[in-house]
């Protein structure tokens, strides 16, 4: 039964494995250990997992929760991380990198990217002036939990390179995390994607950066979160590093939120077509609903 279990989530979760009968050879399951040769293994006759790289080990009974998704050694309890958000509260703010918003030439409120001009109004989308370093690009402001302006995201309307620029900020936040009204959250990489599940009625954030998402999590708990939908893209593997990029987006996030969250992954009908692809064709509500129905 333990081996059946394993190997389902090593598959689930596209872990790479080798099976040698009473082992199975794989990665190493701590958030904390990026382990890119398999370095750790699981013993069926003992019931114990070990990495003889970074020695993180489960007895039989936290791996078997690990599988079940009720164990996570690494993240918060909820309860210590209520009270930890209670205790930061009273201490004095940490000092952040301001951010100096580019000046506005005028409100972005049309329809675009099959994104409808209410929702660009909603996130207070506005035009550069064209002689701005950022000049000639949409600027769509990053505002955490507590209505502060804490980042932005200047995209090209004209092709210009890089698509999106964006400040050297403290990235300890999700964006659009100030406009969540949901109790589930669907996490994705673009600016564009997060647009399309707002678009479509549901509360979506753009994951900022590579920094770990233990340090964002406290906007998602303030803000009542219960689930969150991961939405990495489902790009196709890339030959050189044998890796998808979204993939490698899910996984990591999976890892990291699972202790504090009911964690879903967001499954496209298509390789090579995202959120907002599935938004320009109109079949994004059908492809949510079709998740949700999947449960």
């Amino acid at each position: 039964m333990l081996k059946e279990t394993l190997i389902s989530y090593l598959q689930q979760h596209d872990i790479k494995y080798v099976d040698r009968g009473d082992k199975v050879i794989t990665t190493c399951f701590s958030p904390l250990h990026d382990d890119k040769n398999p370095s750790a293994y699981v013993d069926l006759k003992e019931g114990f997992f070990h990495c003889s790289s970074c020695q993180y080990h489960l007895n039989k009974d936290k791996l078997i929760k690990f599988l079940g998704g009720e164990f996570d050694e690494i993240a918060f309890n909820i309860s210590e991380f209520e009270k930890s958000l209670e205790d930061m509260s009273k201490e004095e703010p940490p000092k952040r990198t301001q951010v100096y918003l580019p000046k506005k030439y005028k409100d972005f409120n049309i329809p675009y990217r099959g994104i409808s001009k209410e929702t660009f109004e909603k996130v207070k989308a506005y035009i550069t002036m064209t002689n701005e370093y950022y000049g000639n690009r949409i600027i769509i402001p990053m505002i955490d939990v507590n209505g502060k302006d804490r980042s932005f995201e200047a995209v090209t309307v004209k092709g210009a390179v890089p698509k999106i620029l964006r400040p050297k900020i403290d990235i300890d936040f999700f964006g659009l995390e100030n406009l969540i009204e949901h109790d589930e959250v669907f996490i994705c990489e673009g600016i564009f994607n997060s647009l399309s599940f707002i678009d479509c009625g549901y509360s979506s954030v753009t994951n900022f950066g590579t920094g770990s998402a233990l340090d964002k999590i406290g906007g998602l708990i303030k803000k009542g979160v219960k689930r969150v939908w991961l939405c990495g893209d489902p790009d196709s593997v890339n030959p050189k590093t044998q890796k998808s990029a979204g993939r490698e987006f899910n996984k990591k996030l999976f890892y990291e939120l699972r202790g504090m969250f009911e964690v879903k992954y967001f499954y496209y009908p298509e390789l090579d077509v995202d959120a907002n692809d599935l938004h320009k064709q109109g079949r994004l509500k059908e492809v949510i609903k079709y998740n949700k129905e999947r449960e």
